[in-house]
């Protein structure tokens, strides 16, 4: 899901499409409304019509700032923007969550380099620091019985600040270890150049090291020693196509 910090204005990119083809709609046919956290329309944005010139096939729509306060820990808000083409109606959803102000000093390169995966193998959107911090921050409350510690070490400008980033970091790359065997590459290609992995991946270490890794900073955060459940199953199952067995590798998070 994409994230934004509130109270800002957000502002989202619509693309004109039919069967996953651009197109350019129908003159006078675009609206927009935007739903908020309880899917109620939002006073002032419903219906709004959007001009759309001849030979466009997105637009960006921004929503307010005012609009995008909170008054919960997080909020939702749905974007629907409605178009025709060839006088045939088209919806375009996009749901977005609101946050408060999120003090990491990580980005997604950090999280790349745990799991030895390149920009394309893992774009940006799929790191969610977001949801690695609620996750987080449940389970330390759970831990100490106490609020409020992730946060305040974060901000802390002590070492407590350095282990509560690299538990960020290490949080989301152990939630994305269930899609790793299918992000990466066995082979890249690009003009003469070309790569491969090694054969033998072993997804079980990895997962092992980064629990490791995650268990030791909330260790120095809390003081408190916590235990990551397994996550990773690492087996073979038939390609059905092929005829012949693929590694994979699935599991469920449970108690982060």
């Amino acid at each position: 899901m994409l994230n934004f910090t509130a109270g800002d204005d957000v502002s989202l990119v619509v693309p004109f499409t039919v069967d996953s083809e651009y197109q350019t709609p129908d003159t006078g046919t675009v609206t927009y409304s935007v739903r908020d956290n309880t899917g109620t329309l939002i006073t002032g944005l419903t219906n709004i019509s959007l001009y759309v010139t001849s030979g466009i096939t997105e637009t960006a729509i921004t929503v307010p700032a005012i609009n995008n306060a909170i008054s919960l820990p997080t909020e939702i808000r749905t974007l629907i923007c409605s178009f025709k083409v060839g006088s045939k109606p088209y919806q375009f959803v996009q749901a977005y969550r609101l946050n408060p102000w999120l003090n990491i000093a990580m980005t997604e390169d950090d999280v790349r380099r745990q799991l030895g995966l390149s920009s394309t193998e893992l774009p940006d959107a799929d790191v969610d620091f977001y949801g690695a911090y609620y996750l987080l921050d449940a389970q330390i409350n759970t831990m100490t019985q106490s609020t409020g510690m992730l946060a305040a070490a974060l901000s802390s400008g002590t070492i407590n600040a350095k282990y509560a980033n690299d538990a960020l970091v290490y949080k989301a790359a152990f939630d994305l270890m269930p899609s790793l065997p299918a992000r990466l590459l066995q082979k890249e290609q690009l003009g003469q150049a070309s790569y491969q992995r090694y054969s033998g991946f072993d997804f079980g270490a990895l997962h092992d090291m980064i629990a490791d890794l995650l268990e030791d900073a909330l260790t120095n955060i809390t003081g408190m020693a916590s235990t990551y459940p397994s996550l990773l199953t690492v087996g073979t199952r038939p390609d059905i196509i092929k005829g012949t067995g693929l590694p994979w590798a699935a599991g469920i998070i449970t108690g982060v």
